[in-house]
């Protein structure tokens, strides 16, 4: 468990580093804060990756349910 005075201490700039200079695009696109003002699964730049890992789990779990688990339960009923 992290404790608030280990997460401020762990959070804190290495020495010549200037906070401030961070060019990453969600800091500067919003606010300065570092973080997307976009809930991660409705990022629109995300919508490519998730529809493959959903064709991904939809085909193993269909094929785990048509081989496996509906045989057994066709032969007990």
């Amino acid at each position: 468990m992290v404790t608030q005075a280990y997460a401020e201490e762990a959070v804190t700039p290495a020495e010549g580093h200037d906070p401030t200079a961070d060019t990453h695009a969600t800091t500067e696109a919003h606010g300065g804060d570092g973080h997307s003002d976009v809930f991660p699964p409705f990022d629109p730049a995300t919508f490519p990756s998730q529809l493959l890992w959903l064709a991904i789990s939809f085909a193993a779990l269909y094929i785990l349910m048509s081989k496996v688990a509906l045989p057994k339960v066709g032969s007990t009923i």
